[in-house]
């Protein structure tokens, strides 16, 4: 943090203590490049995720598995073929005058409607496996893009923790000259190497998280367990336009299109069911002859008379007609969900935008000012170092909250874009 070499010099300026040189403070050209640079390895990651997902690839496939069912599923039964043998008498005297034998070839066809119906029915599922594919390729992103926000914040408070770590060294370095030479108790160096312990117990919680974290984002990406990822020194920059988030743009959400696809796919199994009641035909060709000779044609037709509806079809249009009212019912709580999801997190949009211009306008200002007043009423006895202890919280608090509100800012954002956004 650019604070840190300043409050070295400050805090201990007054003690003797020589200070480490103040660290160049970054332009804004360096920030922009440090953001560039984030949102390439974003962009990166997002990439990856969405080419490497093993969940996409196989929504993917099951988005061709019944893609490929369409065409089956409104096709004609196959024909069936048999050979006929008719005797005219007792089957102990086989092949008396008259006797016959054939060959035939049948189809049944199906009712009128049946198999149009049938395919409708198997193409709106393969519908619903298509916007789920769509739904996944929105949610992927905000995964990555969440992960990604919680590794920069962690990067934050450890670089915090261990330049307020270093600070705090040379904190007990200052006292511990002091109480040589009398001028100070025994009580400010055990505070001061109490809150180095503390200090090292957080670094170690940081570390580990990081590592945490890290094996989640290559389990997003899908990477090669133990692949780094570099400190982060910034995130991209979040040009929030509140306009673009909309009940517009809600409409399109990939989630709804999924629950939309599913209405439509509960109606055509709905309006195949309805078809099932219709009869089914058979046609028939069949040739041959008699033992003397004397060519035979039969030509047969017949039709499936759906008499038992009222245990077999009717249930079956009943549980469509049910479905249907189902998935309508859920779309209607899936719209009422995403509607208060995106409430809340424009809300929260709107606050972590605000809070981050607080913290840079006010809160680490004049977090740096509270130090550097208690530094000096210490050094000349107004105020005791528990003060300066209790202020250098609040500055290292400042540091890592605001870090912490803008990783919040990109999650927030993130997840509004993936539930209002259509993915394609």
């Amino acid at each position: 943090m650019r604070f840190c070499r300043l409050i070295l010099i400050l805090l201990f300026s007054a003690h003797g203590v020589a200070a480490q040189p103040v660290a160049e403070v970054k332009s804004p050209d360096h920030v922009a490049e440090r953001q560039r640079f984030a949102q390439k390895l974003l962009d990166d990651y997002v990439k990856l995720a969405l080419a490497n997902s093993p969940t996409l690839s196989a929504l993917r496939a099951k988005h061709a598995s019944t893609r490929e069912l369409v065409s089956p599923a409104g096709g004609l039964p196959d024909p069936m073929v048999g050979i006929m043998y008719q005797s005219m008498g007792p089957p102990w005297q086989p092949m008396p005058p008259m006797s016959m034998v054939q060959g035939e070839i049948s189809q049944a066809i199906p009712g009128f409607g049946k198999r149009q119906a049938r395919r409708n029915a198997a193409e709106a599922e393969a519908n619903v496996r298509n916007a789920d594919v769509d739904a996944s390729k929105a949610r992927i992103p905000a995964e990555v893009r969440s992960l990604f926000a919680q590794v920069y914040a962690n990067d934050r408070e450890q670089q915090a923790l261990e330049s307020a770590s270093e600070l705090l060294k040379l904190m007990v370095g200052a006292i511990a000259g002091q109480l040589a030479s009398g001028r100070m108790d025994q009580e400010a160096l055990a505070k001061a190497d109490y809150e180095r312990s503390k200090l090292r117990e957080q670094l170690i919680d940081i570390k580990a998280n990081r590592e945490i974290l890290v094996a989640k984002l290559n389990r997003v990406v899908a990477r090669p367990e133990g692949t780094t990822v570099p400190q982060l020194e910034a995130l991209p920059e979040v040009n929030v336009d509140f306009r673009q988030f909309d009940a517009g743009n809600l409409a399109q959400s990939s989630e709804l299109r999924v629950q939309r696809a599913a209405i439509t796919a509960a109606s055509r199994r709905r309006e195949s069911a309805e078809t099932e009641t219709n009869p089914n035909f058979l046609i028939g060709l069949a040739g041959g002859a008699t033992t003397t000779g004397a060519p035979i044609f039969t030509l047969r037709f017949g039709m499936e008379l759906p008499i038992w509806r009222s245990t077999k079809q009717e249930p079956l249009i009943r549980a469509a007609r049910s479905d249907t009212e189902a998935t309508e019912s859920e779309y209607r709580a899936m719209q009422l969900k995403l509607r208060s999801e995106s409430t809340e997190l424009f809300a929260r949009l709107k606050r972590d935008s605000d809070q981050i211009q607080l913290y840079r306008d006010a809160i680490i200002p004049s977090a740096f000012l509270t130090l550097n007043a208690a530094r000096a009423a210490y050094t000349t006895g107004r105020a005791d170092f528990a003060t300066v202890i209790e202020d250098f919280r609040i500055w290292l608090e400042a540091q890592v909250g605001l870090s912490r509100r803008q990783a919040d800012q990109l999650m927030t954002w993130a997840e509004l874009k993936a539930i209002s956004e259509h993915s394609h």
